[in-house]
């Protein structure tokens, strides 16, 4: 239904048997624990290379826009 509204579907999935459903049932993204753990905000713009823009405060990570 959603593709026939134009719309992308995000889903979460936290196993291999729901990340099997979810590429049956044709999601266009999927995120969870399975696919990547949780990160801090710092730890988060050091992956990407703090590039300017990204301000870290309070444990958040924030883009300015």
């Amino acid at each position: 239904m959603s593709a026939s509204l134009g719309l992308t579907v995000t889903a979460k999935g936290e196993t291999e048997e729901q990340a099997t459903l979810l590429r049956e049932w044709s999601c266009d993204t999927a995120q969870g624990y399975l696919f990547a753990r949780s990160l801090d905000a710092q730890h988060l713009a050091d992956l990407l290379g703090a590039p300017e823009g990204i301000e870290v405060a309070a444990g958040t990570a924030w883009l300015r826009l």
